[in-house]
């Protein structure tokens, strides 16, 4: 790179060495070098950190770390899971985990996952539920604890005159899945998992 300097002399430009350019104007330009580099700074502060005052960084620690709590308390276990079904008294409740193991392919499913919905369910539109909307075609929730309680009522709006453990097997064939094995895919469940104990 060639860098010429204008001599008044002659009224001409002349060739000059670079290195030595720098070199006489070197204080200039670490000068100006710090100064860009603090411009920098300032504008990304100003446009793009948050003005938090000091006094207000304990109250976002301990917001932070309630959120941290509160996330820890929502994680799912099958234990938690169990205790919730026993919780809210589901009848048959072997076959509700019987059903969860099953559509949400022990609870390792995308759909579980990503909705939250170890059920399968679509979203309900004739009824009282807890679903956010739909996604990959079945409800998606907010928590998996949601999911339960919209099961929950799903019961009780079409399942609570079935008496017998047989009558409920004969229903959820009849209308809640697809799969003309559902139910024998289902007591398989139950008897290989010995699920029934799970609820003595």
């Amino acid at each position: 790179m060639n860098v010429y300097e204008f001599c008044s002399r002659s009224f001409s430009y002349k060739k000059i060495n670079i290195f030595k350019f720098l070199k006489k104007f070197y204080i200039l330009f670490i000068v100006f070098s710090i100064g860009v580099s603090y411009l920098s700074i300032l504008t990304f502060q100003t446009f793009f950190l948050p003005d938090i005052p000091l006094n207000q960084i304990p109250q976002i620690k301990d917001k932070y770390e309630k959120i941290l709590i509160a996330e820890k308390a929502n994680e799912f276990s099958e234990e938690k899971f169990v205790a919730k079904i026993k919780e809210l008294n589901i009848k048959h409740p072997h076959i509700a985990l019987a059903q969860a193991y099953l559509e949400s392919g022990m609870f390792t499913s995308k759909m579980f996952k990503e909705n939250n919905n170890m059920f399968g369910m679509k979203e309900a539109r004739s009824r009282i539920n807890l679903a956010q909307g739909t996604q990959y075609n079945h409800a998606y929730f907010e928590s998996w604890e949601d999911c339960l309680l919209d099961y929950s009522y799903y019961r009780a709006t079409y399942t609570s005159k079935l008496k017998t453990e047989q009558q409920f097997y004969t229903y959820l064939g009849n209308y809640y899945a697809e799969d003309p094995n559902y139910v024998s895919k289902l007591k398989n469940m139950v008897n290989r998992y010995n699920l029934k104990s799970k609820f003595k």
